[in-house]
């Protein structure tokens, strides 16, 4: 027979495993503590803080620029439209040169480009038309500049520079923006050497105030007069886009 302590520790056997049992199911980790872990370390991850606001900063210069250029490309073909209108609608006499004063844009036109005079007049005239093709023949660059100007188009996203092909086009629609369509004067004539001119322009309207330009003339091998750009107007171009660079 078995005694009264063996049938006694036979009874409480199963409530000492009960009692296991139960301290072994608090003691065990939950799945979603290490889960939360998980997530917390993902959430930490460098490559979310840094690396995808970097590209989304840099998709949003590549759109600011392309929209800026498409902006440019707009006025610079309106400007064709203007001048037609205008011509359309007023009564003018044309002029012989840019050297009488208060001629307006209606009265500029394509001199060529034998003697500074018919160069300058040729250039505000190609700006006030819009003539991207003219405003390029106008233009020539020392080789600083065009190094400049080189970097300049370089910087412009992919899609841009395939649509415009050159430097010399994006520089050309440049200048065109820059030249007010407005009463042009010559205020002074400065000759520096045989081969060498300074022309200075006033533009006057009754909407805006007086804008000066200065216009530095070469004299080509072909005895032609162009517009020497200087590097000042590549600098003052890139930073009209908001593109940073520096001279090397």
């Amino acid at each position: 027979m078995i005694s009264y302590r063996t049938a006694k520790t036979f009874w409480l056997l199963p409530v000492f495993v009960a009692i296991l049992f139960a301290i072994r199911i608090v003691e065990t980790p939950k799945p979603q503590v290490a889960s939360e872990q998980v997530s917390s370390i993902t959430d930490r991850s460098p490559l979310q803080e840094t690396s995808l606001p970097q590209k989304t900063n840099e998709e949003a210069e590549i759109q600011s620029l392309q929209e800026e250029i498409a902006a440019l490309a707009q006025r610079v073909e309106k400007r064709e439209r203007v001048l037609a209108q205008r011509k359309k609608e007023q009564q003018y006499t044309q002029a012989d040169s840019i050297s009488h004063a208060g001629l307006t844009p209606e009265q500029w036109s394509h001199k060529g480009f034998d003697t500074p005079y018919e160069s300058v007049e040729t250039l505000i005239y190609s700006a006030a038309s819009g003539d991207l093709e003219t405003m390029k023949t106008s233009l020539v660059y020392s080789p600083e500049c065009e190094a400049l100007a080189k970097r300049l188009f370089e910087s412009l996203p992919l899609s841009v520079r395939e649509e415009q092909g050159s430097f010399a086009s994006i520089m050309a629609m440049m200048t065109i923006d820059q030249v007010p369509l407005a009463k042009a004067r010559l205020h002074a004539f400065k000759e520096i050497t045989d081969e060498a001119r300074e022309v200075f322009m006033v533009f006057t309207s009754n909407l805006d105030s007086p804008k000066s330009i200065k216009l530095d003339l070469i004299q080509m091998p072909d005895q032609t007069w162009k517009v020497l750009v200087p590097p000042q107007a590549v600098h003052a171009y890139a930073d009209k886009l908001g593109i940073e660079f520096r001279e090397n």
